[in-house]
């Protein structure tokens, strides 16, 4: 599918504060918003990108332990979460 059948909209112009290339390729190509300093959204394009990376992992680990670092596993926890029940 083209990005131009989308319904999100890219983005011309690297936003003014953005400083890492990722950054500027994400929020120019509709994957990810920014909502405040160091502070991102994925848009539904992100979704869909981290839904298809997070099922190519556990495909592949699925003989392996799942770790978690202990300041991330919130974040990661809440992010699997909504990727089994809301995204399908």
């Amino acid at each position: 599918m083209k990005q131009s059948k989308l319904f999100g909209k890219t983005l011309r112009e690297a936003p003014k504060d953005a400083e890492a290339v990722s950054h500027i390729y994400l929020t120019r190509g509709g994957f990810v918003k920014q909502l405040s300093s160091g502070l991102f959204s994925f848009l539904p394009l992100g979704f869909k990108v981290l839904k298809k990376i997070v099922d190519k992992i556990k495909v592949r680990s699925k003989d392996h332990t799942q770790n978690l670092l202990p300041e991330s596993s919130s974040r990661l926890k809440r992010a699997a979460f909504f990727l089994e029940n809301f995204i399908k």
